[in-house]
């Protein structure tokens, strides 16, 4: 007993150490990202974006899909140097309902919908949270399919959702590689720290659409931060973002930064974070007239050489955190690949194989030797990408000192994603319709997201109860006091394992100790995934 009162007087004393430590002053935050590896294409389009863009989008996955599942089989016999990982996806943690319910979000400048999956999703992969479940949550709001919160018109046949919840408000979201997630339109609360939690409305879906994988292994679900005309439910209602209920409720400024890292990254909420970037941030108006963070491209060079530029990358380019390559429409990315085959110095043969689709090992000699792109944005914006921004290592599934090329043939879009964002400090400025950027400095930060909390879970049915530990938490603590309380525990059970071993009389067993299969599933959570576009 004794011993017992020492621990929770332990860990209460480090608990009761609490600082707050994601605000920096007053109305900013600091929210950390995790990043995982893989290959991402993802752009929401519920509105906006051309059926002929939109068709060159899914085809450009599909062969990239077909180009890509074959790099297993596919690489170089050249030299293998190292130059570090680059991740793919960069997530969050946010807390869903009462008592919360944490789950892995993608951060997505690309769309405008939260979504996590319903424990009565009929197709869903297994992730590494336990999928939500609404009933168990004591401030979820489930509208009727026939509300004034769901449908205005006089017809409300198609605003209802799969079933099994056929009377509760629906939604659907497709995304630009052909996936897709379909649902239960909802309010509840959502928490991003104790100091960040709103009331929103958002999706639970209980059903994947298209032939891909909707979200890795590591992360359950997506949380778009984009222009709220992309937020709606299956009658094209919109609903307002994350970005603007942290304005409308906590007078949080409608201005976002995010920067980058190999392991991670910061996304700071309520205005500029001048600490990761090298310089004052230079703006360009942002365009966004389809609900996208876009940018006008006024010209393009790569090694010296203007690029004559399209009509469409003209009129917009979408700044798009949710994909992992720099995709630019065919008449860019033709320029791009000839000059490149022409003016490759000694990387010819390694850049000949990735642009046949091989995963291949190039040396820091072969990679200086390629030219730098640089794109400029209306306003006289300039971005640099260096060789070592477009020749992209960390995606080959098992070879992750080899190399693909960072760029893709997008058909008609223009989407900028992780490839062409990562050497940058970017500004999301909604108050005043711009996007600033600015050289990104020591933005290597490993994020301290909290870990899998059901990695082997197992659906028993609708509202069933899974085999896996539940997610659901009774108190958001920070990160900070994760580790206190970790440490605390150790300190506790290491004063444990003294005591027995000081006034124990018994025979200590001789059984070996079992391992723990949930921490060899959070393990194989971090590799990176089957090198394939996943969207």
């Amino acid at each position: 007993m004794l011993l017992l009162l020492l621990l929770f007087t332990l860990i209460t004393t480090i608990i009761s150490s609490d600082i707050e430590s994601s605000q920096t002053q007053t109305g900013i935050f600091q929210i950390p990202f995790g990043a995982h590896q893989g290959v991402d294409v993802r752009a929401g389009y519920s509105a906006g974006i051309s059926e002929d863009v939109v068709a060159d989008m899914l085809y450009y996955r599909v062969s990239l899909i077909r180009e890509l599942n074959s790099l297993n089989s596919k690489k170089s016999s050249s030299s293998s140097v190292d130059i570090g990982s680059r991740p793919a996806l960069y997530y969050i943690d946010v807390y869903l309902g009462t008592p919360k319910q944490k789950f892995r979000v993608d951060i997505d400048t690309g769309s405008s919908t939260l979504a996590v999956p319903s424990i009565s999703c009929s197709n869903c992969e297994k992730h590494c949270d336990s999928p939500f479940n609404h009933e168990n949550s004591t401030t979820w709001v489930g509208y009727s399919c026939s509300s004034s919160q769901c449908c205005s018109s006089s017809s409300c046949a198609n605003s209802c959702a799969p079933s099994p919840y056929n009377s509760m408000c629906g939604f659907t979201t497709r995304y630009a590689d052909g996936s897709g997630i379909s649902g239960v339109w909802g309010n509840d609360k959502v928490s991003l720290t104790s100091s960040l939690t709103v009331t929103l409305n958002f999706g639970v879906f209980t059903k994947t659409l298209g032939s891909s994988q909707f979200m890795p292994y590591d992360v359950s679900g997506i949380i778009g931060i984009a222009d709220k005309s992309l937020n709606v439910n299956s009658r094209g209602s919109s609903s307002p973002t994350l970005i603007d209920a942290l304005y409308s409720q906590l007078g949080v400024p409608q201005i976002f930064s995010m920067c980058f890292g190999s392991d991670g990254g910061i996304w700071t909420l309520g205005g500029a974070d001048s600490t990761h970037a090298t310089s004052s941030f230079s703006y360009t108006t942002a365009v966004m007239s389809a609900g996208y963070w876009g940018v006008s491209v006024s010209s393009m060079s790569i090694g010296g050489k203007s690029l004559t530029l399209s009509s469409y990358i003209k009129s917009m380019a979408v700044i798009d955190s949710g994909t992992t390559l720099m995709l630019v429409d065919s008449s860019i990315y033709s320029q791009i690949t000839s000059y490149l085959t022409s003016n490759c110095g000694s990387a010819c043969d390694s850049l000949a194989s990735m642009l046949s689709g091989y995963c291949v090992s190039v040396s820091s000699s072969e990679l200086s030797s390629l030219p730098t792109i640089v794109v400029t944005f209306q306003g006289d914006v300039k971005i640099t990408l260096p060789p070592s921004a477009y020749i992209r290592n960390g995606l080959c599934s098992g070879y992750e000192s080899y190399y693909i090329f960072g760029i893709g043939d997008g058909g008609s879009a223009n989407i900028f994603g992780i490839t062409f964002m990562q050497p940058y400090t970017w500004v999301f400025d909604k108050q005043n319709q711009k996007i600033g950027a600015s050289p990104m400095q020591n933005c290597n930060i490993k994020a301290s997201t909290g870990s899998c909390a059901n990695g082997a879970y197992r659906s028993s049915g609708f509202f069933g109860t899974g085999s896996g530990s539940s997610n659901v938490i009774d108190s958001l603590m920070s990160n900070q006091d994760i580790v206190k309380v970790v440490l605390g525990a150790f300190a506790g059970l290491f004063l444990l394992n003294f005591v027995k071993s000081a006034f124990c009389k018994s025979k200590r067993s001789d059984r070996s100790v079992e391992s723990n299969p949930e921490i060899v599933v959070r393990q194989k959570a971090r590799r990176p995934l089957n090198p394939k576009f996943t969207r």
